[in-house]
């Protein structure tokens, strides 16, 4: 979709940006683990690439990781959602949470502070959105501290998302 092409130009003018090209395709959850593992910081902010989070909420937010190994968002209102779409979410997060025992409002958030000292050790498996759920089950065998923060997620200005499609649900 051009996006490489973007980040390349990007990294070009300014030394802190880089661009990790993935041999094959690994889907949603390689490219999630590869992004993980290659990040240098101690923390590492993640954000969905059509930028649903306000700057005002990344700033709100980033505070809290000082007493947490991750900090989650979910969406505290609830707009646009087709019945389907809510099916679906709150169905999945229905399962990981039953099946699990993680208590995390939606799973796969979109928003994500994480310390990288959380990471270091995991070697990530799956290819689908479940990645996830592989976070935050390693982070609870860990120990580890997550805290879910309140906001609103921005309405996508254009595109569709390629992770509600029914084979990537079913194979998640």
């Amino acid at each position: 979709d051009g996006s490489a092409e973007v980040v390349d130009g990007i990294a070009r003018e300014d030394s802190v940006v880089k661009l990790f090209r993935l041999k094959k395709n690994s889907k949603f959850g390689g490219a999630f683990a590869r992004g993980l593992k290659e990040a240098v910081k101690d923390v590492i902010i993640y954000m969905d690439s059509d930028m649903p989070v306000s700057a005002e909420d990344v700033k709100a937010s980033f505070p809290l990781i000082k007493n947490a190994d991750i900090v989650t968002g979910y969406s505290s209102v609830k707009k646009g959602e087709t019945a389907t779409r809510k099916i679906i979410s709150g169905g999945y997060n229905f399962i990981v949470q039953f099946l699990f025992g993680l208590s995390i409002k939606d799973i796969n958030s979109g928003y994500k502070i994480i310390r990288k000292s959380v990471i270091e050790d995991i070697n990530f498996i799956s290819h689908s959105p479940f990645v996830d759920v592989e976070l935050f089950l390693h982070a609870k065998k860990k120990g580890c501290r997550v805290h879910q923060y309140p906001l609103i997620f921005r309405t996508r200005p254009g595109g569709k998302s390629y992770i509600a499609r029914p084979s990537v649900i079913l194979t998640t």
